[in-house]
């Protein structure tokens, strides 16, 4: 069975900053769902969604296979010599 492996790298921010507006956040990926048609653009916004919303700086997804391998599935904001 796969996994996924979700990795976000974010500056500290105060809870108070994530609570505020969580409805609109909500919204805007139900938006972002209901717009996208392949699962490839879909992860890519959504991941640029969550990663703007913590206040992150960058982020990947990345698909861990029965063997081991870590498949790079998005990434947002990442230099690509660290990929």
């Amino acid at each position: 069975m796969n996994k996924i492996l979700a990795s976000t790298f974010r500056t500290p921010l105060s809870a108070s900053n994530l609570d505020s507006d969580a409805l609109q956040f909500l919204y805007d990926v139900s938006c972002t769902i209901n717009a996208i048609d392949n699962r490839s653009e879909l992860l890519t916004e959504l991941l640029k969604s969550v990663t703007e919303k913590i206040h992150g700086q960058s982020a990947v997804i990345r698909l861990i296979s029965d063997e081991g391998w870590m498949d790079l599935i998005s990434s947002y904001n990442v230099k690509e010599s660290l990929l």
